[in-house]
């Protein structure tokens, strides 16, 4: 979702009412995993809903193994490169910085842990136009933005300074890179100010329903039934239809993709921010003509 406001403005400082405003990253205790709980060298895309990921041969899955008070983490597999995780920010519209005010901070917080050894990596944030482009990138500055796993749990905070954003920047890019060892991540929380691991506030957790609402703006698929219609006949040809209903209204315009249609083949039509269509024009009057499933994807 985009980020609105809903806190006191004072003296160019933003306060958020914790009660009231939902976590800033969408998903940070890897709870819901939408497109199946463990995808193997996809290098670049998502796995954990609103986290994509990236290393050659790497994977990414679902895990039991995590910290106290947690349900799942990330388990990011090595492959035969640095690996690295992230979730884009959406903005509340181009260039807009919304509750990213200049000069004020944010801080990062998450847990990690590898398997075996210890494991320098880096937390990044940028401002970007694209996740992976480096076009019109603005950097959120830090001191030091190393930290270093261990075979233990341990809860990370990282401060960054929040820099004016170019106009064409659409998202506030987070990343954690240069991971050479199979590790595992959960509890990623975003919050604005300066704390140390003392000083942030718990995780804020969402029940399931809530968090899986907020991801399926992004990205949501369906398995359900969808019979093709008969709308009318022209000539030899069979016109069918059928609509499907978005769970919630997505970002944009979704990509619709793995349509499965029995019968006859459906193509979608008409896609919009709350619903697409399924159409085909086909001689074939089967009556068992159906759309079963398909992905819609509006990610950044």
């Amino acid at each position: 979702m985009a980020l609105t406001l809903h806190g006191t403005v004072s003296d160019n400082t933003v306060a958020l009412d914790r009660k009231t405003v939902p976590p800033i990253f969408i998903n940070g205790d890897m709870a819901i995993w939408q497109r199946g709980t463990a995808l193997a060298s996809a290098s670049g895309t998502y796995a954990c809903d609103r986290f994509w990921y990236a290393g050659t041969g790497a994977t990414s899955q679902r895990s039991t193994e995590v910290p106290s008070g947690f349900v799942y983490s990330n388990k990011l597999t090595y492959g035969s490169s640095d690996m690295s995780i992230g979730q884009p920010i959406e903005l509340p519209a181009t260039g807009k910085q919304g509750i990213f005010i200049a000069g004020q901070t944010v801080t990062i917080a998450f847990y990690g842990k590898v398997d075996s050894g210890t494991e320098g990596i880096t937390v990044n944030i940028n401002a970007r136009n694209e996740k992976f482009s480096g076009t019109n990138s603005t950097s959120f500055t830090i001191s030091d933005n190393a930290v270093t796993l261990t075979t233990d749990w341990q809860r990370f905070t990282k401060t960054f300074t929040i820099p004016t954003i170019n106009a064409n920047n659409v998202m506030i890019a987070f990343e954690l890179g240069g991971i050479g060892k199979t590790a595992y991540f959960t509890g990623f929380q975003c919050e604005l100010g300066t704390y140390d691991s003392n000083s942030i506030a718990d995780f804020q957790f969402e029940d399931v329903a809530t968090s899986l609402a907020r991801c399926q703006r992004y990205y949501h698929k369906f398995t359900s039934v969808l019979w093709g219609c008969m709308i009318s006949t022209s000539g030899s040809y069979t016109y069918r239809r059928c609509s499907h209903d978005y769970p919630v209204t997505m970002r944009a315009i979704p990509t619709v993709s793995d349509i499965l249609s029995t019968g006859i083949t459906f193509t979608a039509q008409g896609q919009k921010e709350t619903n697409c269509g399924f159409g085909t024009n086909s001689s074939n009057a089967s009556t068992n003509a159906y759309v079963g499933g398909a992905t819609f994807e509006a990610e950044l």
